[in-house]
Parts: C-alpha cells; sequence; structure tokens
C-alpha cells in the first residue's frame, strides 16, 4: 500500500471514528433532553372499554366529566410532581365521577383508576410537541380497557373538553419554568419529531 492509500485509509478511520462518537453523542443528548421534559409533565390516559362506537363515545364522556371537574385542581399546581400527588389524593373522587357518569349514560361499568409510567408517542398540540417515551400518567381504564385510548397532558394543562391539545399563556409559562431554554425550544419549533427519529435511527447503528 502506497503512502498516499495509507493516508487516506487513516482520514476514512478518523472520520468513520468522528461520525460515531458524534452519533453517540447526539443519542445521549437526546435521551438525556428527553428524560428531563418527561419528568416535567403529568399525562391523562383513559383507556376504553373496547372499540365499539358507543364504548367509544363513553370513553369521551368521561374524559369530558373528569376535564370538567378535576382540570382546575392542576392548573393550580406548580410542578409535575405537585401535579402527581394531587391526583393520587383524589383516585376515589376520580373513579366516582367516571363511573357516575357512565351510570348516567346507561352504561354501569367499573373504572380502574391509577397513576403510573407509561408509553406514550409523539404528541402534537397546538403550538407545542412532546416526545413519545415514557410518562408518569393519570390512567383511567373503564371496564376490560380493551378499547382505544386517548390522551393529554393535566399539567401543565394542555387538555380541553373537545379533545384539542393548545398551549394556554399559563401553561407556556409553567414549560419556560420548568425546562431548559434548549428544551423549551425543542418542543415548540416543530423540530421534535425530525430529532428524535433521527435520535431513533441512529440508536438502531450506535448500540
Amino acid at each position: 500500500m502506497t503512502i498516499k492509500r495509507k493516508n487516506l485509509s487513516l482520514i476514512a478511520y478518523a472520520a468513520a471514528a468522528l461520525l460515531l462518537a458524534a452519533g453517540v453523542m447526539f443519542i445521549g443528548y437526546v435521551a438525556r433532553m428527553k428524560n428531563d421534559i418527561s419528568e416535567e409533565v403529568l399525562r391523562l390516559h383513559i383507556v376504553a372499554k373496547d372499540d365499539s362506537t358507543r364504548n367509544q363515545l363513553l370513553k369521551l364522556c368521561v374524559r369530558d366529566r373528569i376535564l370538567s371537574e378535576f382540570s382546575s385542581r392542576f392548573a393550580e399546581c406548580e410542578s409535575a410532581a405537585q401535579s402527581e400527588a394531587a391526583a393520587l389524593a383524589c383516585l376515589a373522587e376520580i373513579k366516582a365521577a367516571a363511573e357516575d357518569e357512565l351510570l348516567r349514560q346507561g352504561a354501569p361499568d367499573t373504572v380502574t383508576v391509577a397513576v403510573g409510567r407509561e408509553l406514550f408517542p409523539t404528541k402534537a398540540y397546538e403550538g407545542i410537541s412532546l416526545p413519545g417515551g415514557e410518562y408518569t400518567a393519570l390512567n383511567i381504564k373503564i371496564g376490560t380497557g380493551e378499547g382505544r385510548n386517548w390522551w393529554c397532558v393535566m399539567y401543565p394543562p394542555l387538555c380541553i373538553s373537545e379533545g384539542i391539545g393548545v398551549l394556554p399563556k399559563q401553561s407556556e409559562d409553567k414549560l419556560k419554568a420548568v425546562l431548559t431554554d434548549e428544551e423549551y425550544d425543542m418542543i415548540t419549533d416543530g423540530g421534535v419529531n425530525v430529532k428524535f427519529r433521527i435520535a431513533e435511527i441512529l440508536g438502531k447503528y450506535f448500540r
């Protein structure tokens, strides 16, 4: 091998090493940011009894009842930890309200309510996108919970009864207070899907 070829090989190896290092650093950077974001919100997760039209509509009735009666309590919270504590403190009330709503609709199903970690896909709201991943959630399961689910964010409040996500000024201020400027910019600049997708693809090769 000539000296020139050796030099070219060394350059190629060095470039490959740099790309590998950059890929690993990017994956780590995205993972840390993803974790930081997930720790600052409380999701709401409602699962229907099944996928029949009636039970899907009942799911939305339960959603509207819960948001109507409990959103104000979560809006008063100043952190995700406070909102989680608030959810734990009113689990019995939430269960009673959900079951009462089902009775009003002629469907006496039982409801299971708990707070725990759940996997969520990336969700786009008006002006904000939250990355997919594991979040703490207020989980409401109707009956056997075998139907399609519905989710939103209870803290900072991004839920409204019609199921459309918005970013109220109050929520915007709370997000800015708990996230770094870089994290906030990431979820509000429309690039969260692209950035996390790139990290997912790279992760397949740099494990």
